[in-house]
């Protein structure tokens, strides 16, 4: 199993909560200009206490499972078959990022338009598996892959929302799958710099580490 993750010895927890904490932050960031741009979309779902509760148990229990073995599947090892015959990283994301995208395809967002809400999966399927070919592991996107279902769980939900009526915080009465497309388009932007930056940082203090 740690294999489909890393070659090396051991996962790294750290980069997993990093790359949570961290894309955590750019959804936040990215829902609130929304929110205030589109303040009329958004409402308070009014939900219970023992309902939040709940959610928060299954969220945190259940979604960190979901989300990892997708990772595992699809960036472990779907990832290491296909790079046994194709070594250019751009089309080794483009083929592995299509498959993760079309398993999502059947989800009910598809019928607010079938190109913009593809394209965008399209774009986090492409995104995520780039970040793990350059990292050379899943443990950045096992975290951010979580942060997202964790965050759309437990804050917003919508009428044809893949996770149904469920008691989130808030509850989106429309929402714009060409703006959605866009935002994708930034925060994985905006995420794979950062992640370059931490992977560029951790190497010079392994070198540093080496000459000392």
């Amino acid at each position: 199993m740690k294999s489909l993750i890393t070659a090396n010895k051991r996962v790294n927890w750290k980069k997993v909560i990093w790359s949570f904490g961290t894309f955590s932050l750019l959804l936040i960031i990215s829902q609130l200009i929304d929110v205030v741009f589109n303040h009329s979309d958004y409402s308070w779902n009014h939900v219970s206490v023992k309902e939040y509760v709940l959610l928060i148990l299954i969220t945190f229990l259940l979604v960190p499972i979901q989300t990892t073995t997708e990772e595992l599947f699809f960036r472990g090892l779907l990832l290491q078959w296909v790079s046994k015959k194709v070594k250019r990283p751009i089309l080794l994301a483009i083929i592995v990022g299509l498959m993760f995208s079309i398993g999502h395809f059947a989800n009910p967002e598809m019928n607010k338009s079938i190109i913009l809400v593809g394209l965008d999966y399209i774009v986090a399927g492409f995104a995520l598996t780039y970040i793990a070919i350059k990292t050379k592991s899943l443990e950045i996107t096992i975290g951010a892959h979580a942060a997202n279902n964790m965050f759309l769980a437990l804050f917003l939900t919508t009428d044809d929302s893949v996770f149904g009526s469920i008691p989130s915080l808030f509850k989106v009465a429309d929402t714009e799958p060409g703006a959605n497309l866009i935002w994708s388009i930034v925060m994985f932007s905006v995420f794979y710099i950062l992640c370059r930056g931490k992977i560029k940082k951790e190497e010079a203090a392994d070198k540093d580490q080496l000459i000392a």
